[in-house]
């Protein structure tokens, strides 16, 4: 384990370090879907973490013959990670300062993704749970830009209280980098020390109440080192993607923009415009729970879907995999039950319709039986 407590070393005194000495302003207007009380803070979380993820890995190489031996070899594989995810880091940033639409905001994201696929981050085939394997063929390229985009978007709208994405993403990486090494990618391992690393230095300045905030850029940035990290990093033995384990190492931001969608979608509403309805906003409304309550609860919550992944990662090609599952669609229910999110569904536009019932105006109280 050496080498990726190195890297993740390295990567955390990068980013704290270079933290309170990065005073550019990336955007002071408090935005639709992002309000924030009091002053709006420096969004430098994706410079930061940018710089401290891509200089981690080469500066543990100095230092670590065993972490030279894996990164001298592929430096230019990780300059083109690099390289594709300052795109992403840029969009994310012109969007912090003048608030791109969404559809500028997706192109670069496809453009990012693409780029990606250009150098090797592929799906190829994909390991289902049961055991059987889902040959992608020419679904390839979609569905790899699918999932980059989903996971980079999924991290993205979960930036919405101070400390939740950058802490949430802390633990997937770890997470991650843990089930990388134990399935014999070293250097991805090595990647991933490096982007818990970057995030986890930067967080006592982003945990509320924040001195500085991630903003677009550092959100997206993670997303779509999450996303491309977890296709390389998750080829097993027999060469295809057990793609499920890293679903739910990701199903905190996963599960709150699936559930995003499907409100907005069942309610006719455009799934891409922003709303306050995301499960950090229910943790608040719902449950009265301030900044920093808040953000720990989801980093629990996290937790135990990190923990749930390495537990299948460990359990692959057993019979314990459907019970793994199982309990982890017992905490995707729990959680949609706890924050009242089945009542919303249920009420949409789409479902009311269904059950012959006429949407409900704002204001309108619902009639009852006498």
């Amino acid at each position: 384990m050496t080498p990726y407590l190195l890297t993740f070393a390295l990567a955390v005194v990068c980013a704290f370090v270079m933290t309170p000495f990065v005073r550019y302003d990336a955007g002071r207007r408090l935005r639709h879907g992002r309000v924030r009380t009091g002053v709006e803070k420096p969004r430098v979380g994706g410079l930061i973490i940018f710089a401290a993820f891509c200089a981690a890995p080469f500066a543990a190489a100095l230092l670590s013959e065993s972490v030279a031996a894996l990164v001298e070899p592929k430096w230019r594989a990780i300059v083109g990670l690099c390289a594709a995810s300052f795109l992403v880091f840029l969009i994310g940033y012109l969007d912090d300062v003048r608030e791109l639409p969404w559809t500028a905001k997706a192109s670069g994201i496809i453009a990012a993704a693409l780029i990606l696929y250009l150098l090797g981050y592929r799906l190829g085939e994909v390991s289902l749970p049961g055991g059987g394997t889902w040959h992608l063929g020419w679904l390839d390229l979609p569905a790899t830009v699918l999932w980059i985009a989903l996971v980079t978007n999924a991290v993205n709208l979960l930036d919405g209280h101070d400390g939740v994405a950058s802490g949430v993403t802390a633990l997937s990486a770890g997470a991650l980098a843990l089930i990388a090494a134990d399935l014999n990618h070293a250097l991805v391992a090595v990647l991933f020390a490096a982007l818990a690393g970057s995030v986890a230095g930067f967080l006592p300045f982003n945990f509320p109440t924040a001195s500085k905030h991630l903003g677009d850029s550092g959100a997206l940035l993670m997303g779509v080192l999450l996303a491309a990290l977890s296709i390389s990093g998750f080829v097993d033995e027999t060469g295809r993607v057990p793609l499920y384990i890293p679903v739910v190492a990701l199903g905190v931001p996963l599960l709150d923009t699936g559930l995003a969608f499907s409100r907005r979608l069942l309610d006719g509403r455009h799934p891409f415009h922003p709303d306050e309805d995301h499960v950090h906003h229910r943790l608040a409304r719902v449950l009265g729970m301030r900044a920093r309550p808040l953000a720990l609860a989801l980093y629990a919550y996290a937790a135990l879907f990190a923990a749930t992944a390495i537990v299948l990662e460990r359990l692959r090609g057993t019979p314990w995999v459907p019970a793994a599952i199982a309990l982890t669609a017992v905490l995707v229910v729990a959680f949609v039950l706890r924050l009242g999110y089945h009542e919303t569904i249920w009420e949409s536009r789409s479902v009311r319709h269904l059950r012959g019932r006429p949407r409900l105006e704002a204001g309108q109280p619902e009639k009852t039986a006498p």
